[in-house]
């Protein structure tokens, strides 16, 4: 059974998901955990606070994998399903990338985090493009087109749920959502020059 303050986060997560940050109250949060709007604000003062809780749990994987580093195995197949695993991760908290702008203004601690990790990934796209050509698995690129790539990526990677959002106007059906993980993360990965495997 989850504990009150879990399923505070959990009910928040989908009400901010079906409706959006800015439309949901505490009291329709409270609601739906059937717990009074008092006892919610025992664990979270403000809806802000339950934002920050959410954001920091959705970032623990991120800053996790960001701070191993790029693997010495990577290839194609282990750079999409990593990609993959992100953002089944930014679909779970999707009310967050599809209002991203808007969001980043409500917590300072988030903003500063969200730009600091911007940078961090950008450093790290550079580092996987040396490491994929160090094993002759994409083609060398320059610098410019390193950089103009890295941020292309990064660009795509904020906002291919928002994209998502626009085409489909309703959420993913929960047996489509694998097959559109993969295809997004193959979109991803086609930004790099990838060498053909050698017959």
């Amino acid at each position: 059974m989850l504990k009150t303050k879990d399923k505070i986060l959990a009910a928040a997560l989908q009400l901010f998901n079906e409706k959006g940050f800015f439309s949901v109250s505490l009291r329709q949060i409270a609601l739906e955990c059937s717990i009074s709007v008092g006892n919610l604000n025992y664990h979270f003062k403000q809806r802000e606070d339950i934002l920050k809780a959410l954001y920091f749990n959705m970032v623990k994987g991120f800053d996790q994998r960001l701070e191993e580093g790029i693997p010495s195995e990577i290839n194609r197949n282990l750079f999409e399903n990593t990609v993959k695993e992100s953002m089944a991760t930014m679909y779970q908290h999707r009310f967050f990338w599809t209002d991203l702008y808007r969001l980043l203004q409500v917590d300072q601690s988030i903003a500063e985090h969200f730009n600091l990790v911007h940078q961090v990934r950008r450093a790290a796209y550079l580092e996987l493009f040396k490491n994929l050509e160090g094993k002759g698995l994409i083609q060398e690129m320059n610098q410019n087109l390193k950089n103009w790539t890295a941020d292309r990526m990064l660009e795509y990677s904020n906002t291919w749920l928002y994209l998502l959002q626009l085409n489909n106007n309703a959420p993913v059906q929960e047996n489509h959502l694998p097959r559109v993980l993969k295809d997004k993360a193959e979109v991803l990965s086609t930004f790099l020059p990838w060498k053909r495997p050698k017959t």
